[in-house]
């Protein structure tokens, strides 16, 4: 994109990221990704522009809270 010319992407989340997900709800875990408001922040299936890296402030699997 340098050499290019081209506007620099911002960081998009990994597609291994995106795999760790999908095997963590197969096994029956629900992974949330949270913003610092606690407000959970939707990652689409098949979003062909890749996904925004969210601000992770900790990933929360539900049920293991205090």
């Amino acid at each position: 994109a340098i050499v290019k010319g081209e506007e620099i992407q911002p960081p998009r989340v990994p597609e291994s990221f995106k795999v760790l997900i999908k095997e963590l709800r197969s096994l029956g875990l629900n992974a949330e990704i949270l913003d610092p408001n606690e407000e959970e922040i939707p990652l689409a299936e098949d979003d062909a522009s890749g996904y925004l890296l969210p601000d992770l402030g900790g990933i929360n699997l539900a049920g293991f809270e205090d």
